[in-house]
């Protein structure tokens, strides 16, 4: 969950006097994975529960499901998977943006950027 207050105090001669306060909760998720049957069979989803976090504003429907994935992995060197996840490409879309270094940060990702896809992923 991130959570975000903005004051704002316009008022010279009430210097602590906060004219306007917002307190938004920009982003809560719920996500979890395990397996099913056995370790073979995995499943991996999460869920957005904020509208902004939803992309309502570009789509104009709120989209509740960003990842929902089921996972078969017959060996050790071989794993199917099936569903809506983020692309592997893109380093600085898969890891989270706190573990990533400065290099690791690109202009470029938000116009090259695919993010999420649908589909059969053989890794």
């Amino acid at each position: 969950m991130q959570n975000r207050f903005e004051a704002e105090a316009d008022n010279i001669e009430e210097p602590w006097g906060i004219d306007r306060h917002v307190f938004l909760t920009r982003r809560f998720r719920l996500r979890s994975d395990g397996f099913v049957i056995n370790k073979y069979f995995r499943y991996a989803f999460q869920l957005s529960f904020t509208q902004g976090d939803q992309d309502f504003a570009t789509t104009g429907i709120p989209n509740l499901v960003r990842d929902a994935m089921v996972f078969y992995k017959p060996n050790n060197y071989l794993e199917l998977g099936f569903g809506l996840t983020k692309l592997p490409g893109n380093r600085q879309r898969v890891i989270s943006s706190g573990e990533q270094q400065f290099a690791d940060r690109s202009i470029l990702n938000s116009l090259l950027n695919v993010d999420r896809d649908h589909g059969i992923f053989i890794v």
